[in-house]
C-alpha cells in the first residue's frame, strides 16, 4: 500500500469515510469527471472473491438497483474501484432504520430483494450486505430507488476481523463457522437472504432482531479492533430466541411479506428460503412506493460519514461528460441508473498523457524570428541605383582619367547587362519550375483521384462481397429455421413416435445451430436471428437436450436487453419473443428442480404474455402459448402450497383456450384444459368443496372421453384418463358416494387393462391398475364388511398383489415399490381374517410385516416412508392379535397387541391414524388382561 493513494487517472478531492475493507474519496478524473473511488486496504477482504464478482458484473446488463462500477484495479499497488457518485440526498438504511412508514419500508424491501434476487439468479452472492451499503436515492417528488453498493466486497474466512462491526449483525451462525464455503461450491444464496431478513427488521421496528444489546455495543466500538472468536460466536447466536412482531398487521398483503422476513432469520439455513428469488416473489405483492419518502431530515444536518462503509459519495449530479470521454464497458448510458457518472478505463489512457509542448494545427505557419540589428533587405543585393557611374566627379581630370571612367561606365554596363540577363535566366528558371510544380501537383492529384477510386472501388467490392456473404448466411439460417418450424409443428404425442422424431430433429438442430454460429461472424445479421435462435432452443428443449436449450436462452434474453430501439411492430415483435423466452427458461429450471430459480421468470413471463395477449386478442397461437405456461404456472403455485395463486394461474387456462365446441380448439388445447380442471378439483379438495372438485374431475373426463373417441388408444390421452378416473374415484369416496366411486375406479380398471395388455413392459400403467385393484377392494369392503363381501374385495386385491409381485422382481431394490407391497399384503391379510381365512391371512400379515421391518431398518429411506411402515407394522400386528383372540389364544394375542405399541412409539403426536391405532390397541390389551 502506498502512504498516499493515488490511482492512476485520478485526482482524489476529500476523503468521505472508511469502512471494513477501505477508504472512500470523492475523485475527479481527468481533473473535471467526478466518480466515487474506494481505496482498498489488506486486511479482511479476500481479493479473488473481489475479483470474480466483479467480472461477472461487468459482462452483465447493467441493473438499476446495483451501484455501476466503471472502473477497477486490484492488481495495482494502490488497489481501488472507481464508482458512480450518489446524490447528496441519499440515505443509507441505517439512517432509514426505524424512520419510515410500514408501507414505505415495505416498497424499499420489496426493490432490494428485486436487484438480490436478479444476483441469484445469475450466480452471483453479495455476502456483504449491511444497512450501510444499501442506499435510497430520491427523485424529487417521484418515488425513490433503492441502490446496492459494495458487491463481492466480503470477509470469508481469512485475514483481520478488526474492522467488521458493521457486517457482523448481519452474518448468519453458518457463515461464522465456515466463512470460505462460497469459495468451494459457490453457493451461499443464504447469506444474502440472513442479511436481508436483518435490514428488513430493522428498517421497520428500528432493532436488531436477536442481540441487541451485543450488537450495538459492537457498533458502538467502531474505531477500535474487533475481536470475535467465531465458532463461539456462531453457537450463541444459534442459541438468541427468535424474534417477534410487536404490531399486527395493518393489511392482508403484509402477513406474508412477514412470515418471509421470519424465515430469511432462521438461524437454520435448510429453513431458511434457498435464494432472494424465492423472497423477491413474495415481496412483490408489496405495493410499490409512488412518492417520495414522507420522513424529516434528523436535526443537525449531514449525518457523519466517518465510519461509513458503503462504496458510494453522495454529490450533486454531476455535468456529462465531454464527447471525448471514452467508456471501457458500454458507449449507451443505461437511462434506468439513478444516479449520474462519469465512467473511465482501467489504466490511464493515452489520450489522459500530458503533452511537452502545444501541439500546432496542421497547416499553422510558424511566426517569422526578427533580430533587432539585422539590416533591411528590399532587393537584389548590390549597389544603390545611382552609385555607380554617375559622371559626377570633384576635381574631375582629362585624358586617362576620362578613359578610366569610361572603362567605369563600361564595367558597369557590363554588370547591368550580366544581371539583367542573370535576372532572366533566372525568371525563365522560376517559369519552368513553376510548370513542373504545376505538372507534379496535377499528377499527383491524378494519383490521388485513381488511389482514392481504387480505394472506393474496393470498399464497394468488398462490401458486396460481405452482402452477398452476409445473404448466403441468412439465407440458410432461414431455410434451417423454416425446417425447426416443421419439425416443431409435426412434434407427435404418442411416445413411440416421439422417440423416432426426436432422432430425426436432432441433425435438423445442428444445422440451425451451424447456420447461427456462421451469422455471429455479421453483426448485421444479430437482430434478424433472434426469432432463429428462439426456434432453436424450442427445438433443443423439445427434444430434452435443456443443456443446449438454457444457455441459448440466456443468450437471447442478453441480446433482448442490449438491442437498440426499433419501430413499433419490431418492439411488438420482441415484447412476445421475451414473453415465450421467459417461460421456456422457466419450465426447463422447473424440469431441473430448480423451483425457487424458475418461480420469478413464471411471474415475469405472465406479466409479459398478460399485457401483450390483452393488445392482441386475435393472435391465438400467442393466447396458446399463456394457457400452457399458466397451467405450468398453476401446478408450481399448488406444489409450493399457494393455492390462491395457483386457482388464478390455472382459471386464465379457460379464459385464453377457445371453447371446447369451436372450430379453433385444437387437440392438444384437450390436454391442457384438462391438466388445469383437474388442478381446480384439487384445489377444490384441499378447502372441502367436493362438489366442485367432482364437477370439475366430471368435465376434464368428458373432454378426454370425446378425444379418445377420435384418436382411439392414444396413450397420452390414456394416461390422463386413467389418472382422473383414479382422482374422481377418490373424491366421490370421500364425499360419500361409495357406489359411484366403485363405478368409477371399475371403469378405470378396464382401461389399465387394455393399457398394460397393448404394452406390456409400461410399469407406470402396470403400477395404477395396481393402485385401481386396491381401491376398488377398499371400496367394496368398505360397503360390505360381511365375509361375502370381503371375498368379493379379494379377487381385486389379489390382481393388485400380483402385479406388484411382478413389479419388484423386475426393481427388487425400489423402496417405494416394495412399501406398495407391504401395503397391499396388509389389506389382504385383512380381507382373508374378515372372509374366515386365518391361515392365509396369518402368512399374507407376516410377509408384510416382514418387508415392512426390513424398510424400516434401512438407513436410505426417507422419514415420511419409514413413519409408513411403523404403522403399516402396527396395522398389521393389530389384525394377526385380532385372528389369534378370535382363535383364543389370549396371551399371543396378547403379544400381538404389545407389538403394535412397540411399533407406533414415538411417533409424532399430531398424526391421528397413529393416534388412534394405540388407543384401539391399548383397549384391546388392557381387556386380554382383565379377561386373563
Amino acid at each position: 500500500m502506498t502512504p498516499h493513494p493515488n490511482p492512476p487517472g485520478c485526482t482524489l478531492d476529500s476523503r468521505i469515510g472508511r469502512g471494513a475493507f477501505g477508504t472512500v474519496y470523492r475523485a475527479r478524473w481527468q481533473g473535471h469527471h467526478p466518480c466515487a473511488v474506494k481505496v482498498l486496504e489488506e486486511g479482511a477482504l479476500h481479493w479473488s472473491y473481489l475479483g470474480s464478482v466483479l467480472e461477472k458484473l461487468r459482462a452483465l446488463p447493467e441493473h438499476p438497483g446495483l451501484l455501476k462500477v466503471h472502473a477497477f484495479d486490484l492488481d495495482n499497488d494502490c488497489p481501488y474501484v472507481g464508482t458512480a457518485l450518489l446524490p447528496e440526498n441519499a440515505m443509507t438504511f441505517d439512517e432509514l432504520s426505524g424512520q419510515v412508514t410500514e408501507e414505505e419500508a415495505w416498497g424499499l424491501l420489496r426493490q432490494l430483494s428485486d436487484t438480490l434476487a436478479w444476483m441469484h439468479g445469475h450466480g452471483i452472492v453479495h455476502a456483504g450486505v449491511t444497512g450501510g451499503n444499501v442506499f435510497v436515492v430520491s427523485a424529487g417528488q417521484g418515488p425513490p430507488r433503492v441502490v446496492l453498493a459494495d458487491a463481492g466486497q466480503a470477509w470469508l474466512g481469512d485475514g483481520s476481523m478488526e474492522r467488521l462491526h458493521d457486517q457482523a449483525p448481519c452474518m448468519p451462525p453458518e457463515r461464522w463457522r465456515d466463512p470460505g464455503r462460497v469459495l468451494r461450491d459457490g453457493r451461499a444464496e443464504g447469506w444474502d437472504v440472513y442479511a436481508f431478513g436483518v435490514l428488513a427488521w430493522r428498517l421497520l421496528t428500528g432493532d436488531w432482531p436477536r442481540g441487541t444489546q451485543v450488537f450495538e455495543t459492537v457498533l458502538a466500538s467502531r474505531g477500535e479492533g474487533l475481536s470475535i472468536d467465531p465458532p463461539a460466536f456462531a453457537e450463541w447466536l444459534a442459541r438468541e430466541p427468535a424474534p417477534h412482531w410487536r404490531t399486527r398487521s395493518l393489511h392482508e398483503w403484509e402477513k406474508p411479506c412477514r412470515a418471509m422476513v421470519m424465515r430469511c432469520l432462521e438461524t437454520d439455513p435448510d429453513r431458511r428460503p434457498e435464494s432472494m428469488m424465492e423472497v423477491a416473489l413474495v415481496l412483490r405483492k408489496c405495493p410499490p412506493l409512488r412518492a417520495a419518502l414522507g420522513m424529516a431530515v434528523p436535526v443537525g444536518g449531514e449525518p457523519d460519514r466517518e465510519q461509513a462503509g458503503g462504496m458510494a459519495a453522495r454529490r450533486e449530479r454531476p455535468a456529462e461528460p465531454k464527447a471525448e470521454v471514452r467508456r471501457w464497458e458500454n458507449p449507451a448510458a443505461s437511462s434506468a441508473s439513478p444516479v449520474a457518472f462519469t465512467p473511465f478505463p482501467h489504466s490511464r489512457p493515452a489520450f489522459a498523457e500530458p503533452l511537452a509542448e502545444p501541439i500546432k494545427p496542421p497547416g499553422a505557419a510558424s511566426p517569422a524570428v526578427v533580430q533587432e540589428d539585422a539590416p533591411t533587405v528590399s532587393g537584389p543585393a548590390g549597389p544603390k541605383a545611382g552609385s555607380i557611374g554617375s559622371g559626377q566627379e570633384s576635381g574631375a581630370s582629362k585624358g586617362p582619367t576620362a578613359s578610366k571612367g569610361w572603362n567605369m561606365e563600361m564595367a558597369a554596363v557590363v554588370i547591368l547587362v550580366g544581371v539583367a540577363v542573370y535576372a532572366f535566366s533566372q525568371k525563365m528558371a522560376g517559369d519552368r519550375s513553376r510548370v513542373e510544380l504545376n505538372r507534379a501537383g496535377m499528377a499527383a492529384r491524378d494519383a490521388e483521384h485513381r488511389a482514392a477510386a481504387s480505394e472506393a472501388q474496393a470498399d464497394a467490392y468488398k462490401k458486396r462481397v460481405e452482402n452477398q456473404r452476409s445473404g448466403e448466411m441468412a439465407a440458410l439460417r432461414d431455410r434451417s429455421a423454416v425446417t425447426v418450424g416443421k419439425m416443431l409443428a409435426s412434434a407427435p404425442a404418442e411416445p413411440a413416435e416421439r422417440a423416432v422424431w426426436q432422432a430425426a430433429a436432432l441433425p435438423v438442430a445442428e444445422q440451425l445451430r451451424e447456420a447461427l454460429a456462421a451469422c455471429d461472424e455479421a453483426p448485421a445479421l444479430a437482430v434478424s436471428s433472434l426469432e432463429a435462435r428462439w426456434q432453436l432452443a424450442a427445438l433443443y428443449s423439445a427434444v430434452g437436450k435443456s443443456e443446449n436449450a438454457l444457455p441459448l436462452l440466456e443468450r437471447l434474453s442478453r441480446d433482448l436487453e442490449t438491442l437498440p430501439p426499433a419501430d413499433a411492430a419490431q418492439e411488438d415483435q420482441r415484447r412476445l419473443l421475451k414473453a415465450r423466452m421467459l417461460a421456456r427458461r422457466a419450465a426447463l429450471l422447473q424440469e431441473e428442480g430448480k423451483t425457487a430459480e424458475a418461480a420469478p421468470l413464471l411471474a415475469q413471463a405472465s406479466e409479459s404474455f398478460s399485457s401483450w395477449v390483452a393488445a392482441h386478442p386475435d393472435r391465438r397461437d400467442a393466447a396458446r402459448d399463456f394457457a400452457r405456461h399458466s397451467l405450468l404456472e398453476g401446478r408450481v403455485m399448488l406444489g409450493r402450497h399457494l393455492p390462491d395463486d395457483a386457482a388464478a394461474a390455472l382459471g386464465r387456462v379457460a379464459v385464453l383456450l377457445p371453447k371446447p365446441e369451436s372450430s379453433d380448439f385444437q387437440p392438444e388445447d384437450t390436454f391442457t384444459l384438462a391438466d388445469a380442471l383437474n388442478g381446480l378439483a384439487e384445489i377444490s379438495e384441499s378447502s372441502g368443496g367436493f362438489p366442485q372438485a367432482v364437477e370439475r374431475r366430471t368435465q376434464a373426463l368428458q373432454l378426454l372421453l370425446a378425444y379418445d373417441s377420435r384418436h382411439p388408444k392414444s396413450m397420452p390421452c390414456r394416461t390422463r384418463l386413467t389418472e382422473t378416473l383414479l382422482s374422481l374415484g377418490q373424491t366421490l369416496s370421500v364425499a360419500g358416494a361409495p357406489k359411484d366411486a366403485i363405478h368409477t375406479f371399475q371403469q378405470a380398471v378396464r382401461l389399465l387393462s387394455e393399457m398394460t395388455t397393448d404394452v406390456p413392459s409400461d410399469s407406470t400403467s402396470s403400477l395404477q391398475l395396481a393402485r385401481a385393484y386396491t381401491e376398488v377392494a377398499q371400496l367394496v369392503h368398505t360397503a360390505d364388511a360381511t365375509p361375502e363381501g370381503a371375498g368379493r374385495a379379494l379377487d381385486y386385491s389379489k390382481g393388485a398383489l400380483a402385479i406388484l409381485r411382478r413389479l419388484r422382481e423386475a426393481n427388487p431394490q425400489d423402496s417405494t415399490l416394495q412399501l406398495r407391497l407391504a401395503s397391499v399384503l396388509v389389506l389382504n391379510g385383512e380381507l382373508e381374517a374378515a372372509s374366515g381365512g386365518l391361515s392365509a391371512a396369518l402368512t399374507s400379515l407376516q410377509e408384510g410385516v416382514t418387508i415392512a421391518s426390513g424398510l424400516n431398518g434401512g438407513a436410505a429411506l426417507p422419514e415420511a416412508q419409514r413413519n409408513e411402515c411403523r404403522k403399516l407394522t402396527a396395522r398389521a400386528w393389530a389384525v394377526i392379535g385380532g385372528a389369534q383372540e378370535k382363535a383364543g389364544n389370549l396371551a399371543e394375542a396378547a403379544a400381538s397387541f404389545t407389538s403394535v405399541l412397540d411399533a407406533l412409539r414415538g411417533l409424532d403426536a399430531g398424526d391421528q391414524t397413529a393416534k388412534r391405532m394405540t388407543e384401539a390397541a391399548r383397549d384391546r390389551l388392557k381387556k386380554l388382561q382383565a379377561g386373563g
